[in-house]
């Protein structure tokens, strides 16, 4: 299992490989702050999570993460923001709004990875 986690806040981005290393030990990272970044480092079959905002394209996690689905990829999205946690629950794209706390944060990871068997 490879998680591809971009965010382009380096406290959050840190947070989320912690908790997902210890809910998913045996797992690989790959981590992008932008989606050209991201884009570089995917590959087939890699768990994308992102935030949506990132720097001043604002948006583009969602857009990012509905190409990635199309693809037959688990996704997750991340946001403040109301408007794209409607569209990602219209996209079926399962979403975690911040502010959130670390329990919110490993149900959302179960969401997305589709078990909790930390394999």
């Amino acid at each position: 299992m490879r998680f591809l986690v971009v965010d382009d806040e380096d406290a959050l981005l840190g947070m989320m490989v912690r908790i997902i290393r210890r809910v998913y030990p045996k797992c690989k990272f790959e981590i992008a702050a932008t989606i050209l970044e991201a884009e570089s480092r995917m590959e087939p079959g890699d768990i994308t999570i992102s935030d949506n905002d990132l720097g001043k394209s604002k948006n583009a996690g969602l857009r990012f993460l509905q190409f990635r689905k199309s693809q037959g990829e688990r996704v997750g999205l991340i946001t403040g923001n109301d408007q794209a946690v409607k569209e990602a629950e219209v996209l079926g794209i399962p979403v975690l709004a911040k502010p959130f706390d670390i329990a919110q944060f490993r149900e959302f990871l179960a969401r997305v990875v589709g078990d909790n068997t930390g394999e």
